[in-house]
């Protein structure tokens, strides 16, 4: 099981966020401060900048600075790995059978496939089963919980900063429920502990630095968070019409747990209508009501199949708990049957299969994407060639992208290169919309000839843009083509500088063994 998610969370770069967040972390490294303005900008540089992920992008700053961009990757995987063996141990905790654990474990390396990227998301798959556990042993936690809380989520806040805050809201709905429970039947189990978890909760968010910046992110402007790729593997697969039973498999936890929580929520009725005591010997049903708030995040995040299959553990914890005679405040498994473990074993061999198969399916073969694991970098989603030539050659200028290049492009380039547009900034309107438009072209086809003028609106220097980038139409008189690489085309638009930009570009590219192609006119 181990083995799998290392795997999995060991691929090639093929997203563009990292670069991005690494880029950010350098600034804040350089300038011992958190940055105000988004001076990556080549549209507007003094356009403020909200800093959500400052502990992440310090973090993956300092290992790229230290150990370079393989070790980031390593990290990661590192990370990834030894969370869900965590996971696994925390289950084994709970006297949770070794294959149903393991079968819970993969079913969660499963449901969080789409998020095993090199993002933030990972450490926060990390404090997502800290909250779990938290509930789950809730009875069982120290006195000084609420300074456990506050630690947990400042981090968590400084990492990735939005998913803290929703993990807050479902701690606020958690204790008012159990309030509301515990008062009405005259019991004080845990309220006091729900309300210092909550407490201390709360204190990490609001003071870990940054993070009420969130507020204003959701302004009502043009974002310029558009044209993401679509999830790898999928575009290959989709391009060659195969199914992803991988996304199909994901797609059924978040109905299986809302089927469940119905089905343990009769359950839990039942037991307190026919036997008033028990009800409060029993206490609140923590897991319910956590694992509600995580059906009601799957449901309306259809990307974060993931909270479907931790609401399927806590509707398991909590069935164990309802099915204790007499109740007890400890899970217990009983030992599972011979044929019982056969059929959770061979539904752990059957998620194995299809996660790792649907992570191969952008390969030629199984055994490619074994060596694939050697490669940082996937260049087939990069402009690689013609960023070399523009970060090599010591100009400075502003480049027009789309999005999903920016954050790499700058990587390599700043503080010479800026960008018009990144797939995390807020541009400007006008360049927004642009954008927009280039964007919804290139993927329809339709209006091609629109693109040069298109292209002439952006206040960039270049252009670096998929291959070919005027589509439908001649190259305009004030752009010239200069260089084309495996993905992209780079165009310099004419100026008193294009002499001098295009010797520096050869003398780099002659470097590299591929000579620009000749200017086009």
């Amino acid at each position: 099981m181990v083995g799998v998610a290392f795997f999995v969370a060991l691929t090639p770069i093929w997203e563009t966020d990292i670069f991005w967040h690494i880029t950010v972390g350098r600034s804040i490294l350089d300038e011992g401060r958190l940055p105000v303005a988004n001076i990556w900008s080549a549209a507007d540089p003094a356009q403020p900048y909200d800093t959500l992920y400052w502990l992440y992008d310090l973090f993956v700053a300092w290992i790229d600075r230290r150990l370079g961009l393989p070790a980031v990757r390593w990290v990661h995987a590192v990370w990834f790995s030894g969370t869900l063996a965590g996971f696994y141990a925390a289950l084994r905790g709970l006297k949770c059978a070794p294959s149903l654990a393991t079968l819970f474990a993969l079913l969660l390396l499963a449901a969080f496939h789409d998020r095993i990227r090199l993002r933030p998301h990972l450490f926060g798959f990390t404090f997502d089963l800290l909250l779990t556990f938290a509930v789950i042993a809730l009875h069982r936690l120290h006195r000084w919980l609420w300074l456990y809380a506050f630690l947990a989520f400042f981090v968590w806040a400084s990492l990735h900063n939005i998913p803290a805050w929703s993990g807050l809201l479902g701690l606020l709905a958690l204790s008012a429920l159990i309030l509301i429970y515990e008062h009405v039947v005259k019991i004080d189990q845990l309220r006091g502990r729900a309300l210092m978890l909550t407490l201390g909760a709360a204190l990490g968010c609001v003071v870990a630095p940054a993070s009420l910046d969130w507020v204003s992110t959701f302004r009502f402007e043009p974002v310029s968070y558009i044209d993401e790729f679509l999830a790898w593997p999928a575009v290959t697969a989709r391009q060659s019409g195969a199914r992803l039973p991988h996304g199909v498999l994901a797609r059924l936890f978040s109905p299986a747990a809302l089927i469940g929580w119905l089905i343990v929520a009769w359950r839990w009725w039942n037991v307190i209508r026919l036997d008033p005591e028990r009800r409060r010997v029993q206490g609140a049903p923590r897991e319910l009501i956590l694992a509600l708030f995580f059906v009601v995040l799957s449901l309306g995040w259809w990307r974060f199949f993931y909270f479907g299959a931790l609401a399927l553990l806590l509707l398991y914890v909590a069935w164990k708990r309802l099915s204790e005679d007499p109740p007890r405040e400890r899970v217990v498994q009983r030992t599972p049957s011979k044929w019982a473990s056969v059929r959770l074993a061979l539904a752990s061999t059957a998620v194995t299969v299809i996660t790792v198969h649907y992570e191969a399916l952008d390969y030629p073969s199984f055994g490619t994407a074994i060596e694939a694991r050697a490669t940082t970098v996937d260049a087939r989603y990069f402009p690689t060639l013609t960023t070399a030539l523009l970060a090599e050659s010591g100009i400075r200028a502003r480049i027009g992208t789309i999005p999903n290049w920016g954050g790499y492009i700058l990587y390599h380039g700043w503080p010479r290169l800026s960008v018009t547009i990144d797939g995390r900034f807020v541009a400007p309107p006008v360049v927004s919309a642009v954008t927009h438009q280039i964007v919804e072209i290139r993927q329809t086809g339709q209006n091609a000839h629109h693109l040069p003028a298109l292209y002439a609106q952006l206040p960039a220097d270049f252009l670096v843009m998929p291959a070919p980038a005027f589509l439908g139409g001649a190259v305009p008189e004030d752009w010239v083509r200069i260089a084309s690489g495996p993905t992209d085309d780079l165009y310099a638009r004419r100026s008193p500088h294009l002499p001098e930009w295009i010797a520096r570009l050869r003398e780099v590219a002659a470097r590299h063994g591929a000579l620009p192609k000749a200017p086009s006119q």
